[in-house]
């Protein structure tokens, strides 16, 4: 059995009119899985746990809206930061790659503020 990250991704989609902007979350979720196919399986099940019941809906930008499961972004198997099989203090767990137009954004992101960027895979 391998350890894996899998990357979940959900959007917020209003119930009625248009809608032009798309709130999305990226939920990175630890599975033990045999082998990336039974992981896909066990993120597709996370996923599809995760969207609005029937009935259930919040308010988003003012307008009654619902989580939508879009898919599963990335799977990646987890390497024990030591000799063990579990997931240890430092492993990684999941990485993103990116491409910014300066140095000053790369400090921007490191800080934790906002930055346009190309998501590369």
């Amino acid at each position: 059995m391998n350890w894996y990250g899998v990357s979940i991704i959900m959007s917020a989609r209003v119930l009625e009119g248009e809608q032009t902007q798309y709130l999305v979350w990226e939920s990175v979720h630890l599975v033990r899985a045999a082998d990336s196919d039974e992981a896909a399986r066990k993120a597709q099940r996370l996923g599809e746990q995760a969207m609005c019941k029937p009935g259930q809906s919040f308010s988003w930008n003012g307008r009654e809206a619902r989580w939508s499961f879009e898919g599963i972004r990335k799977i990646i198997t987890i390497q024990p930061h030591d000799s063990g099989d579990l997931p240890t203090d430092g492993a990684e767990i999941t990485y993103n790659e990116l491409l910014l137009s300066s140095a000053e954004d790369v400090r921007k992101l490191a800080e934790g503020k906002e930055v346009s960027a190309i998501y590369l895979e």
